[in-house]
């Protein structure tokens, strides 16, 4: 038996500082959710797993209903944050963070 998983990113979402959890999708990454709704929907998915970020649910949610299927939140897929906006990290630095974030 073969297993295949795909990953989703989640469509566009306009940027409203401080409502990283809450923002939906725009116009372009509500007609993208349709779209990847579209490609995948003859797929046989067993399970539908999110962050809970409203965004991602916002993005897998027209195929999630197409296939009948619940999504699944988990906290552990959430946004990670490694350090001030505008600073950039050298690779071994950001290699580090990367580390102590799991």
């Amino acid at each position: 038996m073969n297993t295949s998983l795909y990953m989703i990113r989640h469509a566009v979402s306009p940027y409203l500082h401080g409502q990283e959890r809450n923002r939906g999708l725009s116009d372009q990454g509500a007609a993208d959710a349709r779209r990847v709704k579209e490609i995948l929907k003859n797929e046989e998915i067993g399970h539908f797993v999110s962050s809970p970020y409203a965004r991602a649910v916002a993005t897998m949610q027209p195929l999630a209903e197409e296939a009948g299927k619940e999504i699944i939140l988990y906290e552990g897929l959430r946004e990670r944050a490694f350090g001030t906006i505008g600073r950039e990290f050298g690779d071994e630095e950001l290699l580090a963070a990367i580390r102590r974030s799991f």
